[in-house]
């Protein structure tokens, strides 16, 4: 089981951390949202410093645009060049959870961790799944500049997969 092997092996080696988790919104958020959410953040939260987890298909220019708001005691991971992955390691240990509203399934992955979860990205919501998906599991999210831990979610992707919608998709009945 894939929750078995990503939660159960603890660790605290991020556990000051803020883990901000980037699909690859489209490259207008990083030109003015980004930017308030991050300030946003760390106005709430100044002794947290932030770990940029992000997709290694995000293009160079927004890397570009993530490197710029980074801080001495930051930590980034973009691609193999930043060395080993740290995703499973954030989900297991970061003091909260920002996912980028992009990816369903960083969301869901994140979900399923203990810690708080929030949405970035949010005026990005690229499709209406998207909306319907993070609607679904609002009472698991918080606020940006809250530490309020919802609900966990058991496995997201067993509850996906019983949603109406997906069997309406898959021409399936519930």
């Amino acid at each position: 089981c894939i929750r078995d092997r990503w939660y159960t092996k603890q660790t605290t080696e991020f556990s000051s951390y803020i883990a901000v988790i980037l699909g690859n919104p489209d490259s207008s958020y990083f030109k003015s949202e980004f930017i308030q959410e991050m300030a946003h953040i760390r106005s709430h939260f100044p002794n947290n410093p932030l770990f940029f987890c992000g997709s290694p298909r995000m293009h160079q220019l927004t890397k570009e645009k993530v490197l710029a708001v980074m801080q001495n005691q930051d930590k980034i991971w973009l691609d193999e060049s930043d060395g080993p992955n740290p995703y499973q390691s954030l989900l297991r240990s970061a003091y909260k959870l920002c996912v980028s509203a992009d990816s369903i399934n960083m969301i869901s992955e994140s979900c399923q961790s203990q810690a708080p979860v929030s949405i970035l990205a949010k005026s990005m919501t690229p499709s209406a799944k998207h909306q319907k998906f993070i609607q679904s599991i609002q009472a698991r999210l918080c606020a940006l500049d809250a530490v309020i831990v919802g609900k966990p979610v058991d496995y997201a992707l067993d509850q996906i997969m019983q949603h109406r919608l997906i069997h309406s998709i898959l021409g399936e009945s519930p």
